[in-house]
């Protein structure tokens, strides 16, 4: 693709500027329908926003009585559930009325990842206690998946159903020993789980979701923070700290392609494919601003600034419903809605 048109057809104008939060916001996440936008923020709560293709961003409510900041979001198929992570607790909302459905707790350790299987009977949920949960629909917990052999980071399904990817760090010992005791902080925006921790091996782990056999194990240099995987499920983003997204597929397991030029250190930072067939990635970085690659040729297209230097930009997700518009959530408190140019 040329580097030229595609710097012309992708989204590098902020339209909206969502200040509902008042703390950090460290994830958004898009309803599948593509008109509404959930965000996490460190003060403790999940907003469901109106999206901006009504011309017009309003929050539909504030979720509240999260006992921690909340970390992260996961809409159901048909988006009539919100579920949010706050610490080692699961909260499953109804996100147009407000009212919690339930509070699950089951883990010990900061919960870093939930999602709903494809056919919406229910949904997984990973933390740092090493342990992947089956939960129905309902709020019952159904099945854990023995131990893990790493605390998670992240993981994520397939949309074809057919894999479950997760990344993590694994503490060998005697780096148990070695920790000094402490007990390391668990808020999304940073790296609780490696750094200054002796010794440690990082991995990616591919599972075979219906019969939670691991497909592959991959070890890696650099803390392996979050996954976001492609629509045609070939293809996963692997955030690697220090400074780069890494492109796998997943068939070969095999990297594909660096994606260079964002800072990521301390911050757990997310990304996305987007616009048409997934034609572009773009990722928040820690010097406030948005990066935006060619898929294909790992071309680092633009670096927009708006959110402000300094301030972390945490995630970069693209509307599923609309490949002219994707969000962006950061340290300075707000989410910004980037859409293409106006001729």
């Amino acid at each position: 693709m040329d580097n030229q048109r595609s710097r012309d057809s992708f989204p590098a104008v902020t339209t909206h500027i969502l200040a509902e939060h008042k703390d950090e916001v460290w994830n958004i996440q898009w309803s599948h329908c593509g008109r509404y936008l959930a965000s996490a923020s460190r003060d403790k709560t999940a907003i469901p926003e109106t999206g901006p293709n009504t011309r017009v961003c309003v929050p539909e409510k504030i979720l509240r009585d999260h006992p921690y900041p909340v970390t992260c979001l996961a809409w159901s198929f048909d988006d009539s559930i919100l579920l949010a992570g706050s610490e080692n607790t699961i909260k499953m909302w109804n996100p147009k009325t407000g009212r919690c459905l339930h509070a699950l707790d089951a883990c010990t350790e900061t919960i870093t990842s939930l999602v709903w299987l494809v056919d919406g009977s229910g949904f997984l949920s990973a933390s740092l206690d090493r342990k992947i949960i089956l939960w129905g629909a309902d709020g019952i917990q159904r099945e854990v998946w023995g131990t893990a052999v790493m605390r998670i980071t992240d993981l994520a399904v397939t949309p074809d159903s057919s894999r479950l990817v997760a990344v993590g760090v694994r503490h060998l010992p005697p780096s148990e020993n070695n920790s000094a005791g402490g007990t390391p902080p668990t808020g999304a925006a940073t790296q609780a789980y490696t750094v200054g921790h002796g010794d440690v091996e990082n991995r990616l782990i591919i599972y075979n979701l219906a019969t939670k056999e691991q497909e592959t194990s991959i070890r890696l240099e650099g803390e392996l923070t979050t996954v976001n995987i492609s629509q045609d499920s070939r293809y996963a983003l692997i955030h690697h700290a220090p400074d780069e997204v890494q492109l796998w597929d997943l068939d070969l397991a095999q990297m594909v392609h660096r994606f260079t030029g964002l800072h990521q250190g301390k911050h757990v930072i997310r990304s996305s494919f987007g616009g048409a067939d997934g034609e572009f990635v773009v990722s928040g970085s820690e010097d406030g601003k948005v990066y935006v690659w060619n898929r294909d040729t790992a071309a680092l297209l633009a670096a927009l600034p708006g959110h402000g230097e300094g301030r972390s930009v945490n995630a970069a997700v693209w509307n599923p419903k609309d490949e002219r518009m994707f969000a962006s959530c950061s340290d300075d408190g707000t989410i910004r809605i980037w859409e293409i140019p106006s001729l």
